[in-house]
């Protein structure tokens, strides 16, 4: 836990030195404040991004939260071919300032690096990720083992969309989407279509 400019050049070197045996990475960043700064600053503008370009042949577990998600690299995804559990938490004031557009902009060119993560059995995106109807069929057609999916604020996914993509995910047992996903009105229809393609999932519904 830390600023992300500490942070990540630190889990870098964790990740160097125990590239052959490490498990489980988990980092979260914070903003630090002043009472002279009125808007926060991001990882892009520190120059610092997490990637590496060697394999980690054990890792099965991947947790970043905050400022250090934003620096990640999805397609160092690639180099990962064991791992099962992704979790990626954005700020919460990510895209609110105008500064905020080429980051916006770097993460739509690389949010389909996410599909490199194949083997995956839990994937949790939390915050205004860039996703797309296309890039949630690309992820149900290539992750065929998940059994979690977590979507919590995500940007431009349809309900239709969504709902395609889940039925092609045999394996799915745990749903949990943001309120905002799926309107109100139409929700148990909607809910009661995923079910019918997979009687055993659950679906919960939180808070964007």
């Amino acid at each position: 836990m830390g600023e992300d400019h500490v942070l990540v050049p630190v889990l870098l070197d964790a990740v160097n030195a125990f590239r052959n045996s490490i498990e489980a990475i988990k980092g979260t960043t914070f903003v630090p404040h002043t009472p002279f700064e009125t808007q926060p600053y991001h990882s892009d503008n520190s120059g610092q991004r997490l990637r590496w370009t060697w394999t980690l042949p054990r890792l099965q577990e991947l947790e970043l939260e905050g400022e250090v998600a934003v620096a990640f690299d999805l397609s160092t995804l690639q180099h990962c071919p064991k791992l099962r559990s992704l979790r990626l938490v954005l700020p919460t004031y990510l895209f609110s300032t105008c500064e905020d557009e080429d980051t916006l902009a770097r993460m739509s060119e690389e949010v389909e690096h996410i599909c490199k993560a194949s083997q995956l059995v839990e994937l949790e995106l939390y915050g205004k990720w860039p996703l797309s109807d296309y890039l949630l069929l690309m992820i149900a057609e290539r992750m065929r083992k998940l059994r979690k999916l977590l979507i919590v604020g995500a940007r431009d996914v349809s309900p239709r969309g969504f709902q395609e993509a889940v039925a092609k995910i045999p394996t799915l047992e745990v749903l949990v989407i943001g309120q905002n996903l799926i309107p109100r009105a139409n929700r148990q229809v909607r809910f009661q279509e995923m079910k019918t393609h997979n009687p055993r999932l659950t679906i919960t519904v939180e808070e964007d």
